[in-house]
């Protein structure tokens, strides 16, 4: 027996590096709401939400199971239409001799695409649902998600796409090809988000670019020798000047993305007369913004990059140029640990918070090394060394940012000659939370520091570099 029918007009929406999907997570939207499924599972969704509950970016969602879940994997990055699908959508019953509905089927036909047949099973009638089953035409699919097959039938593709990528070069990769294939790679990929920060759809795209651009500074530093000298200086330029007109863009964000951490570290009473420092730093990002959109736009900017590019594909190779990849990231692995030891067990509670800085700076250059020189090494041991880093990078980071904030906090009193007592009040006591939270962290560095330079990561440094690490003071 025929049911209702009608159409439906779908939209498929995920973040622009298709996070939900490669969680295996679809957020599907129709008229009305929006229904969180799995691709695995063709039965009821995970969760669904009317569509006034869910924003563009995670922190805009209204509270719920959905919205929670999607805020998880979208992270900071904005929500996107990635695919739009038309399904003509119908109810059939199936009654048994007391005209008592038994089974319930939904027939889905996606445009000139599949026709897919579910049988949806009622309670107690679970042996006339085997039976219809049984009966299906063959072609009716009643075991894969109708949205899978629809996907496939438009053709869609997911982004597949990364700030840390695998260059596929091998341990044999002489160090002037790697550095090459890498610089190329990276520079490539920091076009893409460009259309993302000229959008100005999330902070990430501007945030991604600059990391790029900061990994590609770091071949050159981590593979010293293995282009020529001019070359090698003109290219760190190079790259530098693309990065440095978004430095004040990428410092306003990260202050404006920390807005709800700010606030809870002020008494409540005054949390509201923070907002005219909150509104001024979002007037300054938007004039930051149009001037980096205006840059990103010009000829003079693709001209730049043009001429960057073409440096990168005919740079000389340095003194080291010829010496295989896997040789040169030994030692510099090697290299770097030891200099990260050394600056670390010289931390005491009384060094200067510059000395500090000077770790956390040592322990980036690491980071970057291990992920530069991922693919020529067991994933399991690169990782286990990543993760022992990141911990104490964790702390020293936040005490970076808390200095950071501080800097900023009095540059804006300094620019602001008259202020609003509670204004002022609300400042004070933001500079006094920052300042407290720093000693905190501070306090932490020499633990968190012990942590990583245990007698593991000997063993780490020799798996992965086949050296061992020598006694340092």
């Amino acid at each position: 027996m025929l049911g209702a029918q009608h159409e439906l007009r779908l939209q498929l929406l995920d973040t622009w590096p298709s996070d939900l999907w490669h969680a295996k997570r679809w957020l599907l939207r129709d008229g009305t709401n929006l229904y969180l499924l799995d691709p695995a599972s063709p039965g009821a969704p995970l969760a669904s939400a009317p569509l006034r509950d869910v924003g563009t970016l995670g922190w805009e969602h209204a509270p719920g199971e959905l919205t929670r879940a999607v805020a998880r994997l979208q992270d900071l990055r904005a929500l996107s239409v990635s695919l739009a699908i038309t399904v003509e959508q119908r109810w059939w019953y199936a009654r048994n001799s007391d005209d008592k509905i038994v089974t319930r089927l939904v027939e889905h036909r996606w445009g000139s695409g599949p026709r897919t047949l579910t049988v949806i099973e009622l309670r107690g009638y679970a042996r006339e649902a085997d039976r219809i089953r049984k009966r299906l035409h063959e072609d009716a699919a009643t075991d894969v998600h109708p949205i899978a097959l629809a996907i496939e039938a438009s053709g869609f593709a997911p982004r597949v796409w990364s700030n840390k990528p695998i260059m596929g070069f091998s341990r044999r990769t002489t160090g002037r090809g790697a550095a090459v294939m890498m610089l190329r790679r990276l520079l490539e990929l920091s076009a893409e988000t460009e259309s993302g920060i000229l959008e100005d759809s999330d902070t990430e795209f501007l945030h991604d670019y600059r990391v790029l651009l900061r990994r590609a500074r770091s071949v050159l530093s981590v593979m010293k020798g293995v282009l020529s000298p001019d070359d090698t200086v003109a290219l760190k330029a190079g790259f530098r000047a693309l990065a440095h007109r978004t430095n004040a863009l990428r410092d306003l964000d990260v202050h404006l993305l920390g807005h709800d951490a700010q606030l809870a570290r002020v008494p409540e009473a005054l949390r509201p007369a923070l907002e005219p420092f909150f509104a001024s730093l979002q007037q300054q990002r938007d004039t930051e913004q149009r001037a980096v959109c205006k840059v990103l736009r010009s000829s003079a900017y693709a001209a730049e990059r043009s001429a960057l590019a073409d440096r990168v594909a005919h740079a000389e190779p340095g003194v080291r140029g010829g010496v295989s990849i896997r040789k040169l990231a030994d030692q510099r692995i090697h290299k770097t640990v030891e200099r990260v030891l050394v600056s670390g067990r010289a931390i005491t509670p009384d060094t200067p918070d510059a000395e500090v800085h000077e770790l956390r700076l040592d322990c980036k250059k690491l980071r970057y090394t291990l992920e530069l020189f991922k693919e020529l090494y067991p994933p399991s041991e690169i990782q286990a060394m990543v993760r022992r880093l990141k911990k104490l990078q964790d702390v020293l980071g936040d005490f970076n940012d808390c200095s950071v904030q501080k800097d900023a906090l009095l540059a804006w009193v300094d620019n602001h000659a008259s202020v609003k007592p509670r204004t002022a009040m609300a400042i004070g006591a933001l500079y006094d939370g920052l300042h407290r939270d720093q000693l905190s962290l501070r306090a932490q560095v020499e633990s968190r520091f012990a942590q990583f330079d245990e007698p593991k990561l000997a063993e780490q440094t020799l798996n992965l570099t086949g050296r061992n690490l020598r006694e340092v003071a």
